[in-house]
């Protein structure tokens, strides 16, 4: 039950070291803060696409609604098509707009 809640937390307080850290030193020549960069242009895709890959998983892929495959396994693979498509809706019908 508190899982979800440990995870947001722990994300949280992430984010929170990284918009609290100076721009000198690790962070500053650090991957993470470009990686966080770039998951926030494709935040939005994220945020539309993210219940619909959701949905069509449990009701085209029956194999995953019926628990045969560990639920790190479904997170890793809905996470992946996810931003995948949140990727080709950024660069492709997003960027022109913005």
């Amino acid at each position: 039950v508190f899982l979800h809640t440990i995870v947001a937390l722990g994300f949280g307080g992430l984010l929170y070291s990284f918009v609290q850290t100076k721009d000198t030193g690790f962070w500053k020549n650090n991957r993470g803060t470009t990686l966080l960069s770039w998951f926030g242009k494709i935040s939005y895709g994220i945020y539309i696409f993210h219940f619909a890959v959701i949905s069509g998983i449990q009701r085209f892929l029956p194999i995953f609604h019926l628990g045969e495959i560990p639920i790190s396994l479904q997170f890793l693979f809905i996470v992946g098509i996810t931003t995948l498509l949140s990727y080709y809706s950024y660069y492709y019908f997003e960027k022109k707009f913005l």
